[in-house]
């Protein structure tokens, strides 16, 4: 497999990409989410890559692999006031290999609702969002488990997030999303072995509430002792470091 991947990734197909976002008014972004390189303030961000180069994985099919090795980055938007319905514009840039000419595309976030009230069914700007929104809200479901410092809050936040993905998963049939809840699964056999008790009610851990909003500001990489999936941290009794926690997967605005 390493010798077939490599053969691809000695070919680039574009050199110098430039990404950047700029939020539309009555938006200011939050977190991001997937890449350090992203550097951004309250209105605008921006990425630089040196290259990427092609994959040999197509499709999902074919065990290469849980999405062939991709990634993805979520850029957090909160609506304050004077909104018009522009959410955000994102332009990418690059340059082909062999050519000093750029090529660029600027694209327009549109969300004609009310950003402030949660639509009756979820919101996505195309039907490939539909991947994605998953992704990203698996992804909030497994930081409030593993950022919280009792094993009774972390197991109440793989038990809803592991809920609400399943029935997602019941229309969608992802395998990615299938093997997360695999790996759920997993997490929580393990903390199972560090207590005795049972998963505690959401409303009583600490600060659960808006699994969108970020619970540590600290780089995801930083090391912590207290967290329940770290070997030396304690088993419980230490104070809860959730900040949200995943009760489902909201029907939230995702653009």
């Amino acid at each position: 497999m390493f010798t077939e991947e490599l053969d691809y990734f000695m070919q680039p197909i574009a050199l110098d990409i430039q990404l950047q976002a700029t939020a539309g008014p009555g938006y200011q972004f939050g977190e991001v989410v997937g890449s350090h390189l992203w550097s951004a303030g309250a209105r605008s961000g921006t990425m630089q890559i040196p290259a990427v180069f092609v994959a040999s994985r197509t499709s999902q099919g074919g065990g290469q692999g849980r999405r062939g090795g991709g990634s993805m980055i979520f850029l957090h938007l909160t609506p304050t006031t004077g909104n018009t319905g522009r959410v955000a514009d994102v332009t990418l840039s690059f340059r082909t290999p062999g050519s000093a000419e750029r090529v660029s595309q600027t694209v327009s976030l549109n969300y004609a609702s009310d950003p402030m009230e949660t639509p009756a069914q979820t919101y996505l700007s195309a039907p490939e969002m539909a991947e994605r929104y998953a992704m990203y809200n698996m992804f909030l479901g497994l930081r409030a488990a593993t950022q919280a410092s009792d094993p009774g809050c972390a197991m109440a936040a793989l038990d809803a997030t592991r809920a609400a993905a399943t029935d997602w998963n019941r229309s969608h049939e992802d395998p990615d999303l299938a093997a997360d809840l695999t790996l759920v699964d997993q997490y929580r056999a393990n903390l199972q072995t560090r207590t005795s008790g049972e998963p505690r009610p959401v409303g009583e851990c600490s600060a659960a509430g808006d699994p969108y909003e970020p619970v540590d500001p600290r780089p995801i990489d930083d090391v912590r002792t207290d967290y329940v999936c770290s070997a030396g941290g304690a088993a419980g009794g230490l104070p809860i470091a959730l900040a949200a926690l995943v009760a489902s997967l909201r029907r939230r605005r995702r653009v």
